[in-house]
C-alpha cells in the first residue's frame, strides 16, 4: 500500500522501498499459432519423430544413444504457467515415473501451476516429451520442477523479484539445470524500464540471483530475447548475467534468426553465450496429441537446457563449471565468438568424449566419422560417431606379419554411437599390431604396441 511507504522506510532493517508493480490486469491472449507443419518435418518412425533435427543439430542424440537422457538430473522450468501438463500424453512418462517432483506458483503462492499460460507447456515439451517415433525431447528421462514466476496478464518489475524467489525455490529442492524462457527490459509502467547501461550483470535482483545460483552449483540457462530486429536489439535481464548461459536462436540449418537478441552487455561481454534451434521449433500442441511449430529464443533455451541435462547425467560427478566449460568449448564459433551467435551451436558429441576421455579429441573430426581407439591390456574398443546414415565402416586388425586377426563391417545409423569390441585382443601375445579403419573413402591407420 503506497500510503505506508513512509512508515516502512522508518523500519531499521529496511534499506529501500521501491515500486515494482500493481495488481493483476485482465489476461491477454496467448501467442498465435504458426500454421501447419510442412512436409519436410515428416520424420515419424524414427526415435525423435518431428523433433529430430533440433536434437541432432547439436549432436545431443549421440549422448542419448549411449544411454543418457537426463536420468538423475533435476531440471527446473520457470515460466508463466503450464497449461494441461497434468493430462497431456506427451508427459505421460513424467507422470507415471513421478518425475514432476515439485511445483510452485510464486504469483499466486500455491502449488497449482497447470494454468495461466501454455508457454511453459511448450517450453517443457522440447525437453520432457517422450513419445518415441513422434516427438522426443532433449531430456526425456530427467526430473522436473515447474515454477510459475511470470504474471502473463501484465509486465511489472515485481516479476524480476518473482524470478529471484523462483530460483531460490529451485535451489532449495535440488535443481541442477534451470531453464528460464523469460526476459525483462520494458514494462507497462515506463518508469520501471531498463536502459542499456543497466545490463551490466550487476543491477537486477534476478540477474544477481542467477549468478548466485550458478555459484552454488546450478547451470542457469536463459533465452536471449526476441528483440534482435527491433530498435532495442539487445538481450535483457537475467540473460545479462556473467554466469548465465544465454541462448540465441538459429534455424534448422544453423543460420541466425533475425529476431534473436544480441550483445554485448553494457560492460562489453559477449552475448548470447550459445545458440540452438529457435525458428520453427517443434513443440507439443496443447489440445491434441499433435505437434506445432513455434519460434523464439524461448524454445532455443530449453532445447539446449535439456541437452545439458543429458550430458550431465552421463557425468554426474562433474561440477556445473566443468559442464559449462566443455560445452562452451564445443561451440562451432568457440575460437571466434561474436554477439550474434555467441560461441555458436554446441557439439554434444565432442563434449561427451572430451569428458569421457580427453585423449580421444586428437582424433575428433566433425566433418567425417569421428574415431576413438581405446586400448589397454584387457580390451580393445573402437568407438565411432556416424554423422550421417549408411556410412560403411570397416575395421581390420593385423599382426606385424600382415595376418588379419579381426575384421568387421558396419553401417552407421542415425542417433547411434557405435563401437567395435575386439574380444580377441585380450588373448593376443605381446607385440606390434596394425589397426586400419576405412570410412567414406578415407582410411585411418594406427600401430598398437601390446605390452
Amino acid at each position: 500500500d503506497s500510503d505506508r511507504v513512509a512508515e516502512l522506510e522508518l523500519l531499521p532493517f529496511v534499506e529501500q522501498v521501491k515500486y515494482v508493480g500493481k495488481s493483476r490486469l485482465e489476461p491477454f491472449d496467448e501467442i498465435e499459432e504458426e500454421g501447419s507443419l510442412p512436409s519436410y518435418y515428416s520424420k515419424v518412425g524414427r526415435y525423435y519423430g518431428y523433433g529430430a533435427n533440433q536434437v541432432s543439430i547439436m549432436k545431443s542424440n549421440y549422448v542419448h544413444s549411449v544411454g543418457y537422457e537426463g536420468q538423475g538430473i533435476m531440471v527446473g522450468v520457470m515460466d508463466g504457467g503450464f497449461d494441461n501438463v497434468h493430462k497431456m500424453p506427451f508427459f505421460d512418462s513424467l507422470r507415471a515415473d513421478n518425475r514432476i517432483v515439485y511445483t510452485h506458483d510464486v504469483v499466486d503462492n500455491n502449488a497449482w501451476v497447470y494454468e495461466s499460460s501454455s508457454h511453459g507447456t511448450e517450453v517443457l515439451s522440447t525437453m520432457g516429451s517422450d513419445l518415441p517415433g513422434f516427438f522426443v525431447g532433449t531430456a526425456a528421462k530427467a526430473s522436473y520442477a515447474l515454477i510459475r514466476t511470470e504474471d502473463v496478464s501484465s509486465e511489472h518489475l515485481i516479476e524480476e523479484y518473482n524470478w529471484a524467489v523462483g530460483i531460490e525455490r529451485a535451489d532449495s529442492v535440488g535443481v541442477d539445470v534451470l531453464n528460464s524462457s523469460l526476459g525483462y527490459t520494458t514494462f507497462d509502467d515506463k518508469q520501471m524500464n531498463h536502459d542499456y547501461e543497466f545490463l551490466n550483470g550487476l543491477n537486477s535482483i534476478a540477474t544477481n540471483a542467477a549468478d548466485l545460483a550458478h555459484a552454488k552449483g546450478m547451470l542457469v540457462v536463459n533465452s536471449a530475447g526476441n528483440s534482435g530486429a527491433d530498435r532495442w536489439k539487445y538481450i535483457g535481464v537475467p540473460a545479462d548475467g556473467r554466469d548465465v548461459i544465454s541462448v540465441g536462436a538459429v534455424t534448422h540449418s544453423g543460420g541466425r534468426v533475425n529476431f534473436s537478441s544480441v550483445g554485448p552487455t553494457a560492460d562489453g561481454r559477449i552475448k548470447p553465450t550459445l545458440s540452438a534451434v529457435g525458428r520453427s521449433s517443434i513443440v507439443a500442441s496443447l489440445h491434441s496429441c499433435d505437434v506445432e511449430m513455434a519460434s523464439g529464443t524461448s524454445f532455443a533455451s530449453p532445447i539446449l537446457s535439456g541437452a545439458l541435462a543429458a550430458l550431465w547425467s552421463a557425468f554426474p560427478e562433474k561440477t556445473n563449471d566443468e559442464i559449462y566449460n566443455v560445452v562452451l568449448e564445443s561451440g562451432d564459433r568457440f575460437v571466434s565468438p561474436d554477439n550474434k551467435f555467441g560461441h555458436g551451436i554446441p557439439d554434444f558429441a565432442y563434449a561427451y568424449f572430451a569428458l569421457y576421455e580427453p585423449d580421444f579429441l586428437e582424433f575428433y573430426d566433425d566433418e567425417s566419422v569421428a574415431i576413438f581407439p581405446l586400448f589397454n591390456k584387457e580390451k580393445a574398443q573402437i568407438i565411432f560417431i556416424g554423422l550421417a546414415d549408411d556410412i560403411e565402416i570397416k575395421v581390420s586388425l593385423k599382426d606385424q606379419f600382415g595376418q588379419e586377426i579381426f575384421s568387421e563391417n558396419k553401417f552407421t545409423e542415425e542417433s547411434i554411437v557405435m563401437s567395435f569390441m575386439l574380444d580377441e585382443y585380450k588373448a593376443l601375445a605381446q607385440g606390434l599390431y596394425h589397426l586400419s579403419i576405412t570410412s567414406g573413402g578415407q582410411q585411418y591407420n594406427r600401430s598398437i604396441l601390446k605390452q
